[in-house]
């Protein structure tokens, strides 16, 4: 006789800065038990794996097209109907009173739903260069940035291809131009006259950011700590954010 099987959990999630509804789903058992064991093979493979459980979870977009601060975004609401969104986490004081370590426990529940949208979304902003020549600007897709945010330092080429990431369309006159390669559009970019690199480096600053701030107090000594997670890894693992 076959056994049951269960449907997962889904819910319809809007994502603000893309400004779309698209559907998620719970995880699995082993799904999540592949998560786990994949924080023993460091972050990049947790990353990856995390990126690639919210593709495998979410219908009604290319998860590749998003930015970092909607992908957050469905890796919390997946959580939250896959487990839960709050988490127990435990810390040890790391204050030194009279010379030594005070090592005091501390339990605290944290809600990782209780995140805050940072700013107000200016997706397709279009970009007056002269009289004939405007851009339209989108944010940086997650996977263009996340290899760059890994490195110390970053090149001049990362740097740029960030900004050149952001292009959605050139508008000349009354054309609009979107079926450039990426070698056309590098081009373009990089002939610009230096003057108009600002409105490149301030629509990429005014995304908004999703964060997560708590405040841990040590019951002994009363020392407290300041946490606030800011990348995918720190909604996952709350207890490493800094």
């Amino acid at each position: 006789m076959a056994l049951p099987k269960i449907l997962p959990l889904s819910k319809t999630v809007h994502l603000p800065i893309a400004d779309i509804d698209v559907k998620v789903y719970a995880f699995t058992v082993k799904e999540e038990k592949n998560l786990l064991i994949s924080r023993d093979f460091g972050e990049i493979s947790l990353e990856n794996n995390l990126v690639e459980l919210i593709k495998s979870k979410t219908e009604g977009v290319d998860v590749d097209t998003l930015c970092m601060s909607d992908l957050i975004i469905l890796l919390v609401e997946i959580l939250s109907i896959s487990k839960t969104s709050t988490q127990d986490l435990s810390f040890r004081c790391t204050n030194e009173v009279n010379g030594e370590p005070c090592n005091t426990r501390i339990d605290i529940r944290l809600d990782i739903a209780d995140y805050k949208i940072n700013g107000t979304s200016e997706n397709h902003k279009l970009v007056q260069l002269n009289e004939n020549t405007s851009v339209e600007l989108v944010y940086p897709k997650y996977n263009v940035v996340a290899p760059i945010r890994r490195k110390e330092t970053p090149t001049e080429e990362d740097i740029s291809n960030v900004y050149i990431d952001c292009i959605y369309a050139i508008y000349s006159g009354d054309d609009m131009i979107t079926d450039f390669t990426k070698e056309e559009i590098t081009e373009w970019f990089n002939d610009l006259p230096g003057e108009y690199l600002h409105y490149f480096v301030d629509f990429v600053q005014s995304m908004p950011s999703i964060t997560l701030t708590y405040d841990v107090e040590c019951p002994k000594c009363g020392n407290k700590r300041h946490f606030e997670a800011v990348n995918i890894l720190d909604f996952f693992t709350p207890d490493t954010a800094e």
